[in-house]
């Protein structure tokens, strides 16, 4: 019962808050007022931009931080082939990670909206469309062919061995 309250009371507080801002934006129409603010949208720019460089700068600090406790060392050769894929995965991965976010950072605050400036259209670029679907491709088939050999060398059948092969050294 208490967890129906609690989504009830989120629910209601939600809706409070969406009558709040379209009761603002009636008055702001009947006031005559411009839908966008020059100043408030630079500054949410400048603040998208900022917030974005200091979490960048958090995400690195955790990972330089907390390096040495990522991964516990391996206690066969299996983790250490795992311990490598995850590496490279995160490599690539963190490499996307990083540049994606600069940009989307970036161009929240380059093309923040400005009254003396209009949308430019721009519909299609082939170049563009074959290298993001391309590198993907690559970067992915290069982290599956990894994973395929390791899961074959862990799943494969096992060396040769001999069970109770005692050798015992004669004296003589």
């Amino acid at each position: 019962m208490a967890i129906f309250f609690g989504v009830l009371a989120l629910v209601l507080i939600a809706l409070i808050i969406f009558q709040i801002a379209r009761t603002r934006e009636l008055v702001n129409v009947l006031k005559n007022e411009d839908e966008f603010s020059s100043s408030t949208n630079t500054f949410n720019a400048v603040a998208v931009l900022v917030m974005g460089i200091l979490g960048l700068i958090g995400i690195v600090w955790s990972v330089i931080s907390y390096k040495d406790k990522f991964l516990p060392e391996a206690a066969s050769m299996h983790g250490i082939w795992i311990d490598n894929m995850i590496m490279v995965t995160l490599f690539f991965t963190g490499i996307v990670f990083l540049v994606t976010h600069i940009l989307l950072f970036w161009f929240a605050y380059k093309y923040r909206y400005r009254r003396d400036r209009s949308a430019y259209y721009y519909p299609q670029n082939n170049k563009l469309e074959v290298v993001w679907t391309v590198v993907p491709a690559i970067v992915l088939t290069i982290l599956v062919v990894m994973g395929i050999n390791y899961w074959m060398k862990i799943t494969g059948p096992a060396p040769a061995g001999r069970m109770a092969n005692w050798v015992i050294p004669n004296s003589n």
